[in-house]
Parts: C-alpha cells; structure tokens; sequence
C-alpha cells in the first residue's frame, strides 16, 4: 500500500493489530499493547509518517 492511499482507518487497524499481538515466549499470553514494543513502533510510525508529509503537504497525515 503507498503511503498517499494510508487513511486514519488504516492507522487504527494496524494499531489494534499490534496492541493484539500474542507474546509466546517467556511471558505466556499477554497482549503487548502498553509495552514498550508497542509505544516504541507507534512512536517510529508517526516519526515516518510525519517526515513523509513534510516532504508531501498535500497528503493528508492519519496522526494529525
């Protein structure tokens, strides 16, 4: 997907997904939404996607 198709329905998808994840290995089952795995892959996200519409000001930022 390019990043010019990205709505903020898509962001949200993509952020419930991971929040979703299963752990395996050492901490059982735990969803790994509010660790920092999870904070710090929304933080790169939104560092991407703000860098992207800086170099793009007619694209519509999903975090804004």
């Amino acid at each position: 997907m390019r990043m010019s198709e990205l709505t903020q329905l898509h962001l949200l998808e993509f952020m419930a997904r991971l929040g979703l994840k299963k752990m395996e290995k050492h901490h059982g089952d735990k969803p790994i939404a509010g660790t920092r795995t999870y904070e710090i892959t929304i933080r790169f996200v939104r560092i991407a996607f703000r860098e992207y519409w800086l170099l793009h000001d007619f694209w519509q930022n999903p975090f804004v």
